[in-house]
């Protein structure tokens, strides 16, 4: 079981889960557009916005 966790990273997970609560708590998780391209662009939008807040802070 170890040698599969090592190789697909498996203990990873929690820090993409940990990214994507933090960005949905600090930027409204919520989505309007029923675009499909306009909803990639402001997901988009919000995790460079979350990556820049988080630069300022250091």
């Amino acid at each position: 079981m170890a040698a599969w966790e090592a190789r697909y990273e498996r203990s990873l997970r929690w820090m993409i889960e940990y990214v994507f609560s933090a960005v949905k708590r600090t930027l409204d998780g919520g989505m309007r557009s029923r675009r499909r391209d306009l909803m990639f662009s402001k997901v988009e939008n919000k995790f460079w916005t979350w990556n820049e807040m988080q630069c300022a802070d250091l």
